[in-house]
């Protein structure tokens, strides 16, 4: 039998976008998946959309944030609630690169399953951007990254990759709210170190997962210089090794600086 996939969708006044990511996962040639919106008490149109999408597509759910505490907080709530056995978190106005993404991720990790005899915790992708101000995209195609360089970057996103709620159930892994921006990226640290085996993460090669939108009022998009400087405190925050903590001062201090150089060019130009 084919595994149930968890789609989870944080939403707060998305009503502009929900439809399209919504939409993307039912145009899936795959059909076993549920839709779990978690929203944060949106005041457009958002929730009613979604309630009447759910009435004519049983998959679809959603779930109501008793207090807005922010997007950790829905997400650990769509990790408490999801029913699959693997998670793919979208941003409302994210969606996926085509019809037939779930299909290839099942394949895949049914073929891995049954060569490694492993089961992966975390499963990923590449992803596209899509930069709105230039209505540009770019494809970002991942390899298979070896553990120890994810102290470095943050290159996984959260929308390109699948994982498992049942392991952060058991591991007591949540999102931390007092992390704006980078909350994905010390997910999979946190996940990563609960791990028993380098092959529980495991790389889809060649497979673009979804189209990261970026706005510059998103939370990513609005702030790319606060958000590589969370990314370095997060890391900072995982290891006490002194190798990696000045690997991690000279990789991401690099990327800091080169955004503030860009910034000061383009600001006197």
């Amino acid at each position: 039998m084919s595994r149930l996939f968890t789609i989870l969708i944080p939403n707060y006044n998305g009503a502009d976008y929900i439809r399209r990511c919504i939409e993307s996962v039912q145009g899936q040639t795959y059909s076993n998946y549920e839709i779990v919106v978690v929203d944060g008490k949106s005041s457009d149109s958002s929730h009613v959309l979604v309630d009447n999408l759910s009435q004519s597509d049983s998959r679809i759910r959603r779930v109501n944030k008793p207090i807005d505490t922010g997007l950790s907080d829905a997400i650990n709530i769509g990790i408490d609630t999801a029913r699959g056995e693997y998670v793919l978190w979208l941003g409302n106005d994210d969606y996926l690169v085509d019809t037939q993404v779930l299909a290839d991720a099942d394949a895949f990790l049914t073929d891995y399953i049954a060569r490694t005899d492993v089961t992966p915790i975390i499963c990923y992708g590449g992803y596209k951007i899509h930069w709105t101000e230039s209505n540009t995209f770019e494809n970002r195609f991942k390899r298979d990254l070896d553990y120890n360089l994810m102290w470095f970057t943050d290159s996984i996103m959260c929308g390109n990759v699948f994982f498992s709620p049942q392991f952060c159930r058991q591991h007591h892994i949540r999102l931390k709210d007092k992390l704006r921006y980078c909350m994905d990226y010390d997910l999979w640290l946190q996940m990563m170190e609960s791990a028993t085996s380098r092959q529980q993460v495991a790389c889809i090669p060649n497979r673009l997962v979804h189209v990261f939108t970026m706005r510059s009022d998103n939370i990513t998009g609005g702030n790319i210089y606060k958000s590589t400087q969370e990314a370095m405190g997060v890391a900072l925050a995982h290891t006490r090794n002194p190798v990696k903590r000045a690997g991690i001062y000279a990789f991401i201090g690099f990327q800091l600086a080169f955004q503030k150089a860009r910034e000061a060019y383009f600001s006197i130009r």
